[in-house]
């Protein structure tokens, strides 16, 4: 491959993989996407979406890149997005980044980890307590 790399003819000329066309030149970086109106079109009944072509060929060349790591996150469940994703090699990241599933297929979860978060509003001096699943 002579430290070139490859992308889908579709993708070549992308913003996203402009910078990338050279093994020796390639920065470590992490991709995050978000899944429902990022990677899938809006619709009116969730359970419809559905992971657009295009995206699913970047993830694919993302996550085929030498030290690029790629990750979809959503508010979804995590066993709700790995079936909608379908791409292998990516972190999942399922309740807005509670639960994690790592390229190997193990499993994450900080449920229960935080007993309360505190917030400083800006606006009073008072604190204000979240309580965390």
């Amino acid at each position: 491959m002579n430290g070139e790399i490859r992308f889908s003819q579709k993708l070549r000329n992308s913003w996203a993989v402009s910078n990338l066309n050279n093994v020796e030149n390639l920065k470590k970086r992490l991709w995050v996407f978000d899944f429902d109106g990022t990677l899938s079109p809006l619709v009116s009944n969730r359970n419809e979406a559905k992971l657009h072509p295009l995206c699913e060929e970047l993830l694919k060349d993302l996550v085929a890149t030498p030290v690029q790591f790629v990750a979809v996150l959503s508010s979804r469940l995590l066993d709700d997005l790995i079936p909608l994703v379908g791409v292998p090699e990516l972190w999942l990241g399922g309740g807005s980044g509670v639960e994690w599933m790592s390229p190997d297929g193990s499993r994450l979860s900080f449920a229960g980890t935080l007993s309360a978060l505190h917030v400083r509003s800006a606006s009073r001096s008072g604190v204000i307590t979240l309580g965390m699943v």
